[in-house]
């Protein structure tokens, strides 16, 4: 897994797969979710949150990418 920020912008690649960070948000309770959408594709975001901070929810992002890929 890499995780890069070329000209401001993040991206994970895992497995030769490429997703860029498109926003984090905060909601009203104070919680942290961070989306992601795969590079060049139309499949649906990923989406990790419920984190205090916005690294958390990246840490969250990371784990779900790594699960629907089918690893560990």
């Amino acid at each position: 897994m890499t995780v890069t920020a070329p000209d401001h912008t993040l991206a994970i690649t895992y497995r030769g797969r490429t997703w860029d960070l498109l926003a984090y948000a905060l909601d009203d309770f104070g919680t942290w979710a961070a989306v992601a959408h795969e590079r060049g594709t139309d499949g649906p975001a990923a989406k990790g949150g419920m984190a205090r901070d916005p690294w958390s929810a990246l840490a969250t992002l990371t784990e779900i990418i790594i699960r629907r890929e089918g690893g560990q």
